[in-house]
């Protein structure tokens, strides 16, 4: 099986494929610090969203991960930026 088919197949393998690429960059290189976090918690959620049967189509779960990595830097960005500078 061809590795594009299969993702092309299964929609929730490419999401939690990026959403770890996404984690490792932001953990290796940024340390917590930039966009690249949200958009990994963006795919993940939207993952686990095609995974239940919530999101069947490409354009539902590319709008999911836009809007959770929004709602997620909107939730996450005061907590992440007092603990990275305390003062």
């Amino acid at each position: 099986m061809d590795i594009f088919q299969y993702f092309s197949e299964n929609h929730a393998s490419l999401l939690f494929l990026l959403a770890g690429i996404a984690f490792v960059i932001e953990l290796a290189i940024m340390g917590l610090s930039g966009f690249v976090l949200f958009f990994a918690i963006g795919c993940f959620i939207t993952g686990l969203l095609t995974y239940a049967g919530v999101l069947t189509s490409w354009e539902s779960e590319v709008f999911a991960v836009g809007a959770l990595s929004c709602i997620s830097a909107l939730i996450l960005w005061k907590p992440i930026s007092i603990k990275r500078d305390p003062c």
